[in-house]
């Protein structure tokens, strides 16, 4: 399978190292960072967060959605 974009969300409220390098929080539903990965190999999203596809790039690290 080819790889493609996805959004790593935080599934419940979680603290994370922002993109700066600082230590942030995050609400359940905030995009934490995106990765690529083929959705099918033996890599699985960190505890407390899932993987969403997002081949479009609409949620950005920063961004909500619904979990």
């Amino acid at each position: 399978m080819a790889q493609q974009a996805y959004a790593i969300i935080a599934a419940a409220p979680m603290s994370y190292i922002a993109p700066d390098g600082s230590s942030a929080q995050a609400a359940a539903g905030t995009v934490i960072n995106r990765v690529m990965w083929d959705g099918s190999s033996s890599w699985a999203p960190p505890a407390g967060t899932e993987a969403r596809a997002d081949p479009t790039g609409t949620l950005n690290i920063g961004a909500t959605t619904a979990v």
